[in-house]
C-alpha cells in the first residue's frame, strides 16, 4: 500500500552517534497523534499543549526502556502544521532506534510509519507553514559550514528572499497593468508610457532582478563554496601551493616534471567561504599516454572551475614560453 500524506510519520530528528539527548518526532492528524500518546503512555494520558511531561517509556511487554521528556504541539502551531509529539530520550543510537521501532509496532492501527527523507519539511510546505524558498533554506541551514552561510540561510528562512520576489512580482504586475491601459484606451490623448514613466520603471525592475540574482549567487557560494583550479606548466609550484593551502602534504612535490598525473582536491575555509582547491596535471607537450590523460582532465577541470588560478615560475624564459601559451589557450578556450 503506497504511503499517504494522511499517515502519521515518525523519525529520529538528531544526527547519528551517541549524545546526551536524542530527539524523536511524530507528526500527523490530531486524532492520530492523541491516539498514539494514549497507546504509548496509557489510555487516560492527556498531554497539555506545549507543556513538558516527564514519562517512563515502556515496550509492548511493560518493560521500562527509558525515562524521557514528551512535548505535545497541537495543530496548527507546530513545524509541520500538524499535531506533533516530540520525545526527548537519552541519545544512544540503539536506544533511539528501539524506541522508534516500538512506536511503530505498537501504533500500527494509526498507520504510523517511518518518514521519508525531508517529509517533515515537505508537510510544512504543503500545509502553508513555509514556502518553497524557506523549505530549501532549511537544508541550507543544516548544511551550513560557516557563520556567513548560517546568516544567509536564516535570511531566506525568515522570508527575506521570498518578500523580495513577491515585491518584484507586484511591481511587474503594476507595470503590466499600466502598459495594458495604453492598449485598452488607444484613443486617449495621454501618452501612458511617458506619463507613468514605464521605461524608467522597467529599467529599475531590471536592476532589481540583477541584484536578486547576484544575492542568490552569493548564497550559492556560501553554501557550496568556490571551486579553484590550480593550472600551469609542469614544475611551477602548483603542488607546493596546494600543500601550503591545505596545511598537509597532499600532493607529491618533486623536481621530476609531470609528477602530478591526476587532480588532487582539498577544501578549506577562507573568511567563512569554502574553497575547493584542485591541483591539476602540469601542461606541456608530451608523448606519455598517461600524462596526456592527466592534461585532458586538467582541461575538464578548467571548464568546471569558478576560478582558474594560473601559476607561473618567473625564473623561466625561452622554451617554456610556448608551453605557457598552451596553458593560456586552455584557460581561455
Amino acid at each position: 500500500m503506497p504511503n499517504s500524506f494522511n499517515d502519521p510519520i515518525i523519525a529520529i530528528a538528531t544526527a547519528n552517534g551517541g549524545a546526551g539527548i536524542g530527539i524523536i518526532r511524530i507528526s500527523g492528524r490530531d486524532d492520530a497523534v492523541t491516539g498514539i500518546i494514549r497507546e504509548l503512555f496509557g489510555e487516560k494520558t492527556i498531554f497539555e499543549d506545549k507543556k513538558v511531561h516527564l514519562k517512563v517509556f515502556k515496550d509492548s511487554k511493560g518493560n521500562q526502556i527509558d525515562r524521557l521528556i514528551a512535548i505535545y504541539f497541537k495543530a496548527p502551531f507546530s513545524y509541520t502544521g500538524e499535531s506533533v509529539l516530540e520525545l526527548q530520550a537519552h541519545g544512544g543510537q540503539a536506544l533511539l532506534s528501539f524506541i522508534t521501532e516500538q512506536c511503530i509496532n505498537r501504533c500500527s492501527r494509526y498507520g504510523l510509519r517511518f518518514a521519508k527523507p525531508g517529509e517533515f519539511t515537505e508537510r510544512a510546505f504543503l500545509n502553508g507553514k513555509i514556502d518553497l524558498i524557506q523549505a530549501e533554506a532549511v537544508a541550507d541551514l543544516i548544511a551550513a559550514r560557516s557563520r556567513n552561510a548560517i546568516r544567509a540561510a536564516n535570511q531566506s528562512l525568515n522570508g527575506y528572499f521570498s518578500q523580495r520576489i513577491e515585491q518584484l512580482n507586484e511591481n511587474l504586475t503594476h507595470l503590466r497593468v499600466e502598459v495594458e491601459a495604453t492598449l485598452d484606451f488607444p484613443e486617449e490623448e495621454i501618452d501612458f508610457i511617458a506619463e507613468y514613466k514605464c521605461i524608467e520603471q522597467l529599467e529599475e525592475l531590471k536592476k532589481q532582478v540583477e541584484r536578486l540574482l547576484a544575492d542568490a549567487r552569493q548564497g550559492e557560494i556560501l553554501r557550496d563554496g568556490l571551486r579553484v583550479a590550480l593550472v600551469g606548466n609542469t614544475n611551477v609550484g602548483k603542488s607546493s601551493l596546494m600543500n601550503q593551502l591545505a596545511g598537509d602534504d597532499l600532493a607529491i612535490v618533486s623536481e621530476v616534471a609531470g609528477t602530478t598525473r591526476d587532480r588532487i582536491q582539498s577544501s578549506i575555509l577562507i573568511e567563512g567561504i569554502p574553497f575547493h582547491i584542485v591541483d591539476t596535471a602540469g601542461i606541456r607537450r608530451t608523448e606519455d599516454p598517461v600524462e596526456k590523460i592527466g592534461i585532458e582532465r586538467t582541461q575538464k577541470e578548467i571548464s568546471r572551475a569558478d576560478i582558474v588560478l594560473q601559476i607561473k615560475d618567473i625564473r623561466e624564459r625561452g622554451d617554456r614560453q610556448s608551453e605557457e601559451n598552451i596553458a593560456m589557450e586552455m584557460i581561455a578556450g
